[in-house]
């Protein structure tokens, strides 16, 4: 066991200075849990390994269940129920199929990743490249004119960047940085439960206010909504969209999105982006709807993380762990402005270097999409604002993500992500839904906050949009499953459909494929 200093420098940030409060508890978690979580603090727990994201329904808290020497699943321990509960017992089974055997659910990976992969090739890399290129342009006005945007530049992220984008490049997302708000001069900063505060100093409200004397409310902004000269919402998105419209290139039309509720503040408790939709009709491809997800954001790199004000010692183990993620992988954190009053918040952190996670794991990425791709033709549409270019599976493709990250972090062995356990992976997806309770830890931008899916949302809303189970039997490309698949389609659409139900069929339609020849003929049978 390492000594007490040792131990401060290598889990609490800023331990000398204005952290020193409380650390007394800090270190007595460290040596009860013997070093293996770095801070617990009520029900948040900061894990120091890769742990799976199970929740304990019954205690309210995350269990943490550690790799074994050999990579192989350990089974998920229910304490208050006392009893041994495995989520991944039929992956222990010996598989009895022929290796000449092909499965209906291999089949129908291999025939629809390719098409599903598609829009990552030069068609998709083309249509980001020039809405990068409009937003890059317009940035060189607001970048001449106001402080607040002063040596700003555009960050790639979101599924494209990836190459986790399925069918078509229809939505895009970019990081807007802004540096200025890293300077002390202008921005004061804060490390509290988790978030970053931002105090925009008088140089940069002057500004503001300077602005929204100039131009007329029902310019930038919904009309009867109440501007608020101290928020810099309005100012950073609409001074960014007027600047879009003089940029456009030929072909390219920006439509009227001040409807949406990611595009006002009120809405905006969880960081969600300003979203801006295109009409694309350039060269020889046909008409294309774009949504375009743009997030202002604080870039801070380790060396300013060094010098941020921690408001807490609860705190002082989280910043520790962002700094210690920059540092390991030579990145820069963003931190995603959540602007709510004259406050600026920042609640999620970007970390530039994990858009070359799924490079680095091609299986990983590959069977991320076909996880998106199953949700979107097996499981119901949210339709954003009853706008149908932000229509989303109500498993949001976030959610998947996490999943994904964990299972990489957790299946360290290649042979686990080989052709052989591929179909397994794929499954694996969903149950961790259930075995969660639908309620799992952040693995992509945060550990210490949780990811959740309304379990009991009502399938029978007029913003929930059924799929097309013509799709489904277009995609399987074998008609000898319309009766499995009707069944499963009934529920779906019964007034007795709840998520966890559907979870539970879709699970078992998987496996049923997964257990099933291309002539239809059952295989083998595993639970």
């Amino acid at each position: 066991m390492e000594n007490i200093d040792e131990l401060l420098d290598k889990y609490v940030h800023n331990a000398e200075g204005n952290a020193n409060f409380g650390l007394q508890r800090v270190i007595e978690l460290i040596y009860k849990g013997q070093g293996k979580y770095i801070n617990a603090f009520s029900e948040i727990i900061v894990p120091d390994k890769p742990t799976w994201p199970y929740i304990d329904p019954d205690e309210g808290g995350f269990v943490e269940r550690k790799r074994t020497m050999d990579d192989q699943p350990e089974v998920f321990h229910n304490a208050s129920k006392d009893a041994t509960i495995s989520p991944h017992s039929d992956l222990k089974k010996k598989s009895l199929k022929r290796e000449s055997e092909i499965s209906s659910l291999r089949m129908f990976i291999d025939e629809n990743l390719p098409i599903i992969d598609n829009c990552n090739t030069e068609f998709g890399k083309t249509v980001q490249s020039d809405l990068r290129q409009i937003l890059q342009t317009s940035l060189e006005e607001p970048k001449s004119k106001y402080q607040f945007f002063k040596n700003s530049y555009v960050i790639d992220a979101g599924s494209m960047t990836e190459n986790t984008r399925i069918l078509n490049p229809d939505e895009l997302d970019f990081l807007v940085a802004l540096p200025i708000m890293c300077d002390k001069e202008y921005c004061s900063l804060y490390f509290g439960d988790g978030k970053l505060s931002i105090w925009v100093q008088d140089k940069l409200h002057k500004e503001m206010q300077e602005w929204f004397n100039k131009f007329p409310a029902d310019e930038c902004c919904d009309p009867g909504i109440e501007m608020d000269f101290q928020h810099p919402f309005y100012f950073l998105r609409s001074s960014l969209e007027m600047a879009l419209k003089k940029n456009l290139s030929l072909g390219i039309e920006l439509l009227d999105t001040k409807r949406h509720r990611a595009s006002k503040p009120l809405y905006r408790s969880t960081g969600r982006p300003s979203t801006f939709h295109f009409e694309y009709k350039v060269k020889d491809f046909e008409a294309l709807l774009l949504s375009v997800d743009v997030s202002f954001c604080v870039p801070l790199q380790p060396s300013r993380l060094d010098t941020l004000d921690v408001w807490s010692s609860d705190d002082a183990p989280r910043l520790k762990l962002i700094h210690a993620r920059c540092v390991a992988h030579d990145t820069t954190v963003c931190a995603v402005i959540n602007m709510t009053g004259s406050i600026g918040m920042a609640d999620r952190f970007h970390f530039e270097a994990d858009v070359r996670r799924f490079a680095e794991h091609d299986h990983a990425r590959q069977c991320f999409m076909l996880a998106k791709y199953v949700a979107k033709l097996f499981l119901p549409q949210k339709l954003e604002d009853d706008c149908l270019i932000c229509s989303h599976s109500i498993i949001p493709s976030y959610t998947l993500k996490t999943f994904l990250f964990y299972m990489m972090d957790y299946y360290k062995d290649p042979a686990k992500w080989e052709v052989a356990a591929f179909e397994d992976r794929l499954i694996e997806v969903f149950e961790i839904l259930i075995h969660s309770d639908f309620v799992l830890r952040d693995n992509v931008c945060y550990l210490w906050k949780t990811v959740w899916v309304d379990a009991n949302k009502n399938m029978h809303t007029s913003d929930i949009h059924f799929p097309d189970m013509t799709q489904a039997i277009d995609a399987l490309k074998n008609d000898a499953f319309n009766e499995k698949l009707s069944e499963y389609w009934d529920y779906m659409k019964s007034s007795s459909c709840s998520l966890t139900g559907l979870m539970e069929n879709l699970i078992s339609l998987l496996k049923y494929l997964r257990d099933s020849g291309t002539d239809y003929t059952v295989l083998y049978q595993r639970t």
